[in-house]
């Protein structure tokens, strides 16, 4: 996603070079806002816990969110089962 925001950049850097005065200086600032990010568990899951606000910066590794999956039990005593069978 960063190369997508430093092509956006370069891209948006030489269209003002280009328009105009070439002995021009110019300086840039601002932000790039995304209104819509799809983002979907592996499986189906109940919000328990939502720990970020609409605009709230994010960094890798924070937690969004905290689901709690109906299935879970199922799957460990699956799991387990299979783990029984294996050591028989």
């Amino acid at each position: 996603m960063h190369s997508y925001f430093r092509a956006l950049l370069l891209l948006a850097s030489l269209a003002t070079m280009s328009c105009g005065n070439a002995d021009a200086h110019v300086d840039a600032t601002g932000t790039v806002e995304f209104t819509n990010v799809d983002v979907a568990p592996i499986q189906t899951a109940r919000l328990l816990r939502l720990d970020v606000a609409e605009g709230q910066t994010v960094h890798v590794g924070d937690t969004i969110a905290v689901l709690n999956s109906s299935a879970l039990p199922f799957e460990t005593r699956e799991l387990e089962a299979a783990l029984g069978q294996a050591a028989a």
